[in-house]
């Protein structure tokens, strides 16, 4: 029983218990049914990250559905990589900050008041990015706190860039984007300037959509399929 976390235990606190042992000793299995089983139960942010970081290390050893689950925290944007590439580098020349901005959001399937708001250098996780609790939007369904998992490496390295040229250009004088309305404002006239739709960059979600994307049991009904592949496989 010690041996192996599969075997049927009468006990779920026991068979969580050695679900964690063996997770602890790198079993890819176990990471990604104990990553599943605390995502479909978190209901705050520390619960979430928590289990995308499990799910992160069964992903990263070749594990086919902890991939899978990650993939369905992460919404969709435009899939013309090329263009979008060329448009970034466009955004660089007059606004370098934009421009990582621009890179999280289709990385990461961030929506546009996400995008924007985001803090590259305390939202940088091992596995990710955290979307922070925005203060300015009083409507808790779109404020709330968001935990995105990296489902590539090249998504991982656009949040490691993002956060090293933010915590750089704090540490330099008269270095500043401005706050959310300047950057807002910023951002539409450099859009409208080079001819570039949103839809390229941001994700579209209602509020009930990002909400089941940060509350388990809703990601869990949204997610139900693979969930259940995950936790019997």
């Amino acid at each position: 029983l010690h041996a192996d976390h599969r075997l049927a235990v009468a006990n779920p606190q026991l068979a969580r218990f050695f679900l964690e042992k063996a997770a602890l000793r790198g079993q890819p299995e176990a990471q990604r049914k104990l990553g599943a089983l605390l995502l479909r139960e978190a209901a705050a942010l520390p619960e979430s990250e928590m289990a995308i970081g499990w799910l992160h290390q069964a992903a990263a050893a070749g594990d086919g559905h902890a991939v899978t689950l990650l993939q369905s925290l992460v919404l969709p944007v435009g899939d013309d990589d090329a263009e979008a590439v060329f448009a970034v580098e466009q955004v660089r020349r007059s606004d370098p900050w934009l421009a990582h901005r621009l890179a999280l959001a289709r990385a990461f399937g961030l929506t546009k008041l996400e995008a924007l708001c985001v803090d590259p250098v305390d939202g940088l996780r091992p596995w990710g990015l955290v979307v922070g609790k925005n203060p300015f939007i009083a409507q808790a369904r779109l404020s709330a706190p968001r935990a995105i998992p990296a489902v590539s490496d090249a998504a991982l390295g656009t949040a490691q860039r993002a956060a090293a040229f933010f915590g750089q250009s704090r540490g330099e004088s008269g270095a500043s984007e401005g706050d959310l309305r300047s950057r807002s404002l910023r951002q539409r006239r450099l859009f409208d300037r080079l001819g570039l739709d949103d839809a390229m960059f941001f994700a579209d979600a209602t509020s009930m959509t990002l909400e089941s994307l940060r509350l388990g049991a809703k990601w869990a009904h949204r997610a139900k399929a693979p969930l259940s592949l995950a936790l019997a496989g």
